[in-house]
C-alpha cells in the first residue's frame, strides 16, 4: 500500500490536476516503437484523461507508431547503452540515457566560437496513432550544456511560432512552448557555435495522464547506475513520475549460467 496507493490516488485525481500525472515505461527492445506503451497509454488516458504521446528522443533509434520524426543529417544520437560512442567523455545522458546534438563533440579546451552549426528536428503524429495521442497543447524540450548561445526557431505547420535564444549553460534546462490547437507538424531549427545536448521532447496536455515510452535496445536494465547525477535526477524531478514500469531481462538471459 505505501508504494502503490499514492500512484492510484494520483491517477484518480488526474483529470482535476493542472499537470499530467506521469507514468514512465522503461524497457529494452521489446517495448520499441511504442507498441506496448501506446496501448497502455491509450487505456489510461481513456480512463483518467490526458493527451499526447509523451516523451520522445530528439533523434530516435527506430520509428514509432505514435510519432513521426525526422532530423538533419548532422543530428547525431548518443546512448549510454548498446554501442557507446567513445568520443563522449562524460556520462550526462539524462533520464532517457541518450542525448542528441547537431555540432561535433569537442573538449572544452578545443572549443572556439569560429564555426556556426545548424540542425533541425521535426515531429508529428501519424493518423494511425491512438486517438488520445493525436492531441496535445504543449511541447517541452529538455536540454543543456551548450557552451554558447543557441538561436531556436519553432515552426507550427510551416508558420513561425517562436524565435528565441537558449543561453549558454552548464546544467539541465526545460523549455516549454504552448499552443491553442494541435499542429500536424512541428519543426525546430537551431543554430549556434555549439549544440545543446537534447535529452528529450515531450508532447502533452494539461492534466490527465502522460505516459512515456523509453526503450533501450540491448540494455539489461543496469544502465541507470552509469549515469551522472546531473542531468539524470533533475530531469526525473522535472518529469515527476508517479509510477515507473521497468521491463528488462531478455538481454540478460543468454548470459545466465
Amino acid at each position: 500500500p505505501s508504494i502503490l496507493f499514492p500512484a492510484f490516488e494520483a491517477l484518480e485525481k488526474a483529470q482535476q490536476s493542472q499537470k499530467p500525472v506521469r507514468v514512465i515505461h522503461f524497457g529494452d527492445s521489446q517495448i520499441e516503437g511504442d507498441r506496448m506503451s501506446g496501448l497502455f497509454r491509450a487505456r489510461m488516458q481513456e480512463r483518467f484523461g490526458g493527451t499526447g504521446p509523451g516523451l520522445v528522443a530528439g533523434k530516435p533509434l527506430t520509428s514509432s507508431m505514435s510519432v513521426v520524426q525526422e532530423a538533419s543529417e548532422n543530428m547525431r544520437r548518443y546512448a549510454q547503452y548498446g554501442g557507446i560512442d567513445k568520443s563522449v567523455k562524460h556520462r550526462r545522458y539524462g533520464a532517457m540515457a541518450i542525448f542528441s546534438r547537431f555540432a561535433p563533440i569537442v573538449p572544452d579546451s578545443a572549443f572556439t566560437e569560429s564555426e556556426t552549426h545548424t540542425g533541425w528536428l521535426s515531429i508529428g503524429v501519424p493518423g494511425s496513432a491512438y486517438a488520445t495521442s493525436k492531441t496535445f497543447t504543449k511541447l517541452k524540450m529538455y536540454y543543456g550544456f551548450n557552451r554558447s548561445d543557441v538561436n531556436v526557431k519553432v515552426f507550427l505547420d510551416d508558420v513561425l511560432f517562436a524565435d528565441e535564444t537558449l543561453p549558454a549553460n552548464k546544467t539541465l534546462k526545460v523549455k516549454t512552448w504552448r499552443f491553442n490547437s494541435t499542429p500536424k507538424k512541428i519543426m525546430i531549427i537551431m543554430e549556434g557555435f555549439d549544440s545543446p545536448d537534447i535529452y528529450g521532447l515531450s508532447l502533452e496536455g494539461d492534466g490527465g495522464v502522460a505516459l512515456d515510452n523509453i526503450s533501450m535496445r540491448g540494455s539489461s536494465g543496469t544502465t541507470f547506475t552509469s549515469l551522472e547525477h546531473i542531468p539524470f535526477k533533475p530531469m526525473l524531478d522535472s518529469l515527476n513520475p508517479k509510477l515507473l514500469l521497468l521491463q528488462y531481462g531478455g538481454n540478460t538471459v543468454p548470459y545466465i549460467k
